[in-house]
């Protein structure tokens, strides 16, 4: 791929026409020192330009200031040139003069620059071209964090690996295996937070109920007449109180008669003679005949009285000796009822215990079936286990088996840093983390070492993009760079970066695009000694921005 021009429908935009090799544009660095945004004069927005027309987006600031306006990007690919236009008030994207809507682009591009054994590997154009253009803050803080700190870690590693020629389909695989254990690890927390515990003894029990209700369904008789005994036994309790009340109200009735018989006077003649012997002109034989008959005639009354209190209270009493045995005869009838509703049933009660078995037989499936899944969960596990063991077996091996490989990528990344640095030469550590909690594969850790001068982070960073590049010049043949790599790096180190970069455009035909801000062109420019060399990347200069004459010749603040 090669970028040919970029321009604007917004007339003082300034078109930025690419040449094959070295593209610069240089900045004058803004007066506030802080200040390194998009309202600058445009470096990194030109980049970002880069990006948004190739698939990229715009975040919500520079939209709401860039509404009003199109882009057009032209690049030649395999000796075809092509045309995109984006609008960005709208989604779709005009691609030689044809209507694309977004998705269908972005398919458009992974099949004009990854081949069908690339793309069957959920690897996407834009996933690669940020490898190799780093456009935001975040994407120079680390070498293999080339598009943002924040991305997965499976999909960086997976695109590192597949660019340094690494098998990327075990980080694929190392992912599901991930996810699997963390699926199998939440259902098993979820199985202990959601179910009661179960053990030997819950079970046991819950069988032992289940076996008593059985039984006693087995034993359980219905009695058709349930509802008629009931009335009938009613029947007989109140029969058998009224009969209580009865033999009550005779006991109660004897009770008083024979107090009546202690009450009744005994009156004797002698008695009546004695109260009147005190006068006795009262009395003469007459007199005492004549009480000696009252004295007859009141024996003979208290004496029918008494035999007939006696009568009655026999009666009475005869009459409860009857009543009890009536008494006895209807409770022994109202026994025999009961015990035949104790010996069985009526029909809700029935269907009231069958309820009952039918819950616990409910719960013992529940039980058996949480007992299946808590097994079948352990038996998963182990068998994961193993495959995970398998899993590390068969990194390890593959491992040993491109130990040449890597000695290849490690012996060129030394030679990238020996640009820089001839005592402390770069190596690239690539090594298998067999650790599942790990978002990746391969540790990949380039570096540089020890040397304490400034601007090391980025030297590293430069010598890894370039390491990608040199393995993978086929596969876009371009490379960008904000310049906030190079601000901190030494003008030296920055003078021996752009020699590499100017031989890889004349021995690989690499498209190197970047911004500097001019002080530190400047400085650079100072410290190269070959005056070929110094024209080269003078020429190579596309534009300079300033206060006064920015790439879009207006300010906007984002």
């Amino acid at each position: 791929m090669r970028l040919l021009e970029l321009t604007s429908s917004n007339e003082n935009f300034r078109t930025l026409k690419f040449k094959p090799g070295l593209n610069i544009i240089i900045g004058k660095k803004s007066t506030d020192e802080n200040k390194d945004t998009y309202n600058g004069v445009g470096k990194s927005l030109s980049n970002h330009l880069i990006h948004y027309m190739l698939g990229g987006s715009l975040d919500k600031c520079l939209s709401k200031n860039l509404n009003t306006f199109n882009f057009q990007l032209k690049f030649k690919h395999n000796e075809h040139e092509y045309e995109i236009i984006r609008d960005v008030s709208q989604k779709n994207v005009i691609l030689n003069q044809n209507n694309y809507k977004i998705g269908k682009y972005l398919s458009f591009l992974d099949n004009l620059f990854l081949d069908k054994k690339t793309l069957q590997k959920n690897i996407t154009f834009r996933g690669l071209f940020s490898r190799f253009t780093r456009d935001s803050r975040d994407a120079y803080t680390d070498p293999i964090l080339q598009i943002t700190t924040k991305e997965n870690g499976f999909i960086n590693n997976k695109y590192n690996s597949y660019l340094l020629g690494l098998d990327d389909s075990f980080i694929d695989t190392k992912d599901k295996l991930k996810k699997r254990k963390d699926i199998l690890k939440n259902l098993q927390n979820n199985i202990k937070d959601s179910f009661f515990k179960i053990d030997s003894s819950v079970m046991l029990d819950l069988e032992d109920e289940i076996k008593e209700i059985e039984e006693r369904l087995k034993n359980f008789k219905i009695a058709e007449d349930y509802n008629a005994q009931h009335d009938k036994a009613d029947k007989i309790t109140e029969e058998i109180n009224k009969k209580r009340n009865i033999m009550f109200r005779n006991e109660k009735i004897i009770n008083i008669k024979l107090k009546n018989i202690e009450k009744s006077p005994d009156i004797k003649i002698d008695v009546i003679r004695r109260l009147y012997e005190e006068a006795k002109f009262f009395f003469n034989e007459l007199v005492e005949k004549e009480l000696r008959d009252v004295e007859e005639f009141h024996r003979t009354l208290l004496e029918n009285r008494f035999n007939k209190f006696n009568q009655e209270i026999n009666f009475l009493k005869n009459e409860n000796e009857k009543i009890k045995y009536e008494i006895n005869d209807l409770d022994n009838e109202r026994a025999k009822i009961f015990n035949t509703i104790n010996n069985s049933g009526a029909l809700e009660e029935y269907n009231g215990l069958n309820l009952i078995l039918q819950q616990l037989k409910e719960k013992r499936v529940e039980l058996k079936q949480n007992e299946d899944i808590i097994k079948k969960l352990k038996q998963q596990g182990n068998e994961l286990k193993f495959e995970i063991d398998a899993f590390n077996k068969q990194i390890y091996e593959y491992y040993l088996g491109v130990e040449s490989k890597i000695k290849e990528i490690q012996k060129l990344f030394r030679q990238i840093t020996k640009y820089f640095y001839d005592k402390h030469s770069g190596t690239i550590e690539i090594n298998v983390n067999d650790n599942l909690k790990a978002n990746r594969v391969f540790n990949i850790i380039p570096k540089i070492q020890d040397d304490r001068s400034d601007g090391i982070k980025e030297i590293v960073i430069f010598a890894y993009d370039m390491l990608l590049y040199e393995l993978n010049n086929n596969l876009f043949n371009f490379v960008s760079h904000d310049s906030r790599l190079f601000d901190p790096i030494d003008p030296r180190q920055i003078a021996k970066a752009f020699e590499y970069i100017l031989e890889k455009t004349t021995s690989n035909g690499l498209q190197y695009f970047c911004s500097l801000n001019k002080n530190i062109f400047e400085s650079m420019i100072n410290e190269l000694k070959n005056d070929e060399i110094k024209k080269q990347i003078k020429e190579s200069v596309i534009m300079e921005l300033s206060e006064n004459n920015k790439l879009f010749g207006f300010n906007f603040d984002c």
